[in-house]
This record gives C-alpha cells, structure tokens and sequence, in this order.
C-alpha cells in the first residue's frame, strides 16, 4: 500500500509539471492569465438600450418568463 501511495505522489509530482503551460518569448500573458494573441478577438458587449423602445407589456412579460423559466427574470 505504502509503494502505491509513493508512486501515486511521484506520479502526481510530473503530472503537475506536465501540465504547466509552456510559453514562448513571443507569446506573453498578462496579469489574467489570458494570451495577448487571444485577447485580440475578445470585445466586451455594450448594451444596445434604445429609450425609444416601449416597455414590454404585462403579456409579454408572463410570456418570456413561460419561456426562459426563471422567477428572476427581469425585462
């Protein structure tokens, strides 16, 4: 049992340096953890509220609630 445990250890020893990512002099992270590169693609969205837009009715509220399911949902 002893043995098992002890190459249990070791196993999980490489295991963790295995599974450290290995990064090149042209591939830097920034303070997130997230690479520069794929960073590029990311944009956050901006909410697109037009205050033209009536309020959604009474109807239309009990119906998106049928239909998303949750008590919380807040037009």
């Amino acid at each position: 049992m002893l043995k098992s445990v002890e190459v249990l250890e070791k196993s999980s020893d490489s295991l963790s340096i295995i599974s450290q990512p290995i990064l090149g002099p042209s591939s830097k992270v920034d303070d997130n953890g997230v690479d520069e590169e794929e960073d590029e693609g990311i944009e956050e969205e901006e909410d697109d509220w037009d205050p033209a837009l009536p309020e959604p009715n009474v109807h239309q509220i009990s119906c998106l609630k049928t239909y998303f399911g949750h008590s919380s949902f807040k037009p």
